[in-house]
């Protein structure tokens, strides 16, 4: 199960539509508040094996949400989308993969595989 997390609905729709069709069981998330509440929840955060999350959101931003990720799901690979090219700086110590926009679905689908695969391999 992977979870979205983008205030974009166009975003959050289209790599919804992207990764069902990939095979992947997704759940979404508008804002950081909702995503906590998800993985919080007893019934779906168990079964989260990838967090993908936008990094500017109004409310929290991903790095926000990120720290707070970590108490709760401390292994669980995150991949960060931002189109803001010093946002690597605010993941220091993190341990998240950070892809740039724009972001083709194949680059999105192949960025999931590997982290699936090697969650070792993130690096911010």
């Amino acid at each position: 199960m992977v979870l979205l997390v983008d205030d974009n609905q166009l975003q959050l729709t289209t790599r919804r539509t992207i990764l069902k069709q990939a095979g992947y069981t997704i759940v979404t998330a508008q804002d950081a508040r909702e995503a906590l509440r998800l993985v919080r929840d007893t019934d779906i955060g168990p079964q989260l094996k990838l967090i993908i999350t936008d990094h500017l959101m109004p409310g929290m931003h991903g790095n926000e949400l990120v720290r707070e990720l970590r108490t709760v799901l401390p292994a669980t690979p995150v991949l960060v989308i931002t189109g803001h090219p010093d946002a690597e700086n605010a993941y220091t110590g993190l341990d998240v993969q950070l892809q740039a926009k724009p972001c083709s679905p194949e680059l999105l689908i192949e960025k999931i595989a590997i982290l699936l695969r090697s969650p070792m391999s993130r690096t911010a």
